[in-house]
């Protein structure tokens, strides 16, 4: 029952992270950037001297982006690691098939219930 119980807390706490680190902007500026690259590096329109100048400043905002974002599912691990220290089994029932389905059940139950009060 504890599992259960922490588990819970875990992907509460993990839907807010996503929520408030603002996750899918973040991703979806990395993927508007990452087709702006491969628009100016396929067109034979633009100049590689106005290439040479754009693509290390692209570079630099996917770098960022990136980092951001791993940042932020290196916090969710650990969010989901912290609470094997104190139950033993808690890894092995979160990447369990009954964990995972328990998982996305109350992440979607939070999220619905998070967008009616909020």
């Amino acid at each position: 029952m504890i599992i259960h119980i922490v588990l819970a807390i875990c992907c509460l706490i993990s839907v807010e992270l996503i929520v408030k680190s603002n996750f899918k902007i973040i991703l979806s500026s990395l993927i508007v950037i990452s087709k702006k690259v491969l628009i100016v590096l396929t067109s034979e329109k633009i100049s590689d001297c106005w290439k040479e100048k754009i693509i290390p400043y692209y570079a630099i905002s996917m770098f960022k982006y990136s980092i951001k974002l791993f940042f932020i599912i290196c916090i969710i691990v650990s969010i989901f690691f912290l609470p094997s220290f104190l139950i033993s089994d808690f890894i092995f029932f979160s990447i369990s098939l009954l964990g995972i389905i328990e998982s996305i059940i109350i992440c979607i139950a939070y999220m619905k219930i998070r967008n009616v009060v909020f």
